[in-house]
């Protein structure tokens, strides 16, 4: 339960990267849509939208990670997924060559069909 305990938090760590990230974009897009106030430098690279942005992803991960039932809730996910059988390597190659070779035989038979359905019409309406 510690091992799937270490990858949640982990997972989180990535999350509040990829949240904040978001957050500051949607942050200073909104701040350009509505560009009636300026956007003052805080810092050399750090306008005040990026700040608000940071602190907006800092929060709502802290919040998700606090709350404990998204945090059970993961942890039960990642319980279910440490019970998982994985594919070998051999079985995930052979299961992709299978995909491609179906996609090309669906493929030409949609192109066959088309290539009918091209001449009929062309015949019905000359």
């Amino acid at each position: 339960m510690d091992e799937v305990k270490k990858y949640i938090d982990f997972s989180y760590l990535i999350g509040l990267v990829l949240v904040t990230w978001v957050c500051m974009k949607i942050v200073d897009a909104l701040w350009h849509i509505y560009d009636r106030m300026p956007n003052p430098r805080i810092l050399a690279d750090l306008s005040l939208s990026t700040v608000i942005g940071v602190l907006v992803g800092i929060g709502l991960t802290a919040y998700l990670r606090l709350n404990p039932r998204v945090y059970q809730l993961a942890t039960e996910c990642g319980v279910e997924l440490k019970k998982t059988i994985w594919p070998s390597w051999t079985e995930t190659k052979s299961n992709t060559v299978v995909v491609i070779v179906l996609t090309f035989i669906v493929g030409f038979i949609l192109w066959f069909f088309d290539l009918i359905w091209k001449n009929v019409t062309g015949l019905l309406y000359g």
